[in-house]
């Protein structure tokens, strides 16, 4: 009888305290982080943040009932920090993927559901985790990569400015006039709303004078969600100003000369 009254039932209650303070905790953390930010924290710091606080709660718990029971909890803890130090050099690639983990949620270079190209992956951001982050790639394949690789290498974020510069590159013949060809360019991209939109106005402007053509570029700015179809519907357009306009859009040719000699 003792016995349960002066280790399991103590030992009991503390696991009983743990259990209510960790969910207590969940919901402080919760309401905390939900107003952090604005309410537009990373949902990783979310996650990071309760597991880690719940994680402490349960070994304190732990540590309380080793000493209810006599257990000299601090030769274990020393003994834990010799166990620990063999792990880390043991899992030092993992360790360092932990690291590049935080930092990755820390600095925000990306967060979940940004379309990105690190290097080993270019896709959109499913999940960071502490070890590993998660992608779709544009073709719907999957590709989860370590994060001290992730972060090693330089990212480029396709969804962090909302306007983007959109070049559509276009030939014309030697023979038609480039001032025209110009004209039709700008004609097209001042019809389309999504340029309009912008501050930023449209130019046209000769690029290089090639052995068979002379190469135009149409640079434009627009919305980033609408990136594609102004892309592809501005090509078409721009084939079709040409065609209305009699402007050949040319294709590499060679004239060959040949001598007879006497």
């Amino acid at each position: 009888m003792s016995f349960i009254l002066n280790k399991l039932l103590p030992s009991l209650l503390i696991l009983g305290a743990a259990y209510g303070g960790n969910i207590l905790l969940k919901k402080f953390l919760v309401a905390i982080l939900d107003k952090a930010k604005g309410g537009e924290l990373d949902p990783t710091v979310k996650r990071l943040a309760i597991g880690a606080s719940v994680i402490l709660i349960y070994v304190v718990a732990v540590l309380m009932i080793l000493d209810v029971f006599g257990i000299n909890t601090s030769g274990l803890l020393a003994m834990l920090g010799a166990c620990g130090l063999a792990i880390g050099l043991a899992l030092k690639d993992t360790l360092s993927n932990i690291a590049a983990g935080l930092m990755i949620v820390i600095l925000r270079p990306f967060k979940v559901g940004d379309f990105v190209d690190c290097g080993v992956a270019s896709g959109t951001v499913d999940t960071i985790g502490l070890f590993t982050t998660k992608f779709t790639t544009a073709d719907g394949i999957f590709v989860e990569a370590p994060n001290s690789v992730v972060w090693g290498n330089s990212t480029k974020n396709y969804s962090r400015n909302n306007l983007r510069r959109l070049d559509i590159p276009v030939s014309v013949s030697h023979g038609d006039s480039v001032l025209e060809a110009i004209r039709v360019l700008l004609s097209v991209a001042e019809k389309d709303a999504r340029i309009t939109a912008t501050e930023q106005k449209p130019i046209a402007f000769v690029d290089k004078l090639d052995n068979s053509s002379v190469n135009l570029v149409l640079r434009v700015w627009v919305d980033r969600s609408v990136y594609w179809d102004a892309m592809h519907d501005l090509t078409r357009d721009v084939k079709l100003g040409f065609e209305e306009a009699n402007i050949t859009i040319p294709f590499p040719q060679c004239d060959v000369h040949i001598k007879n000699n006497p």
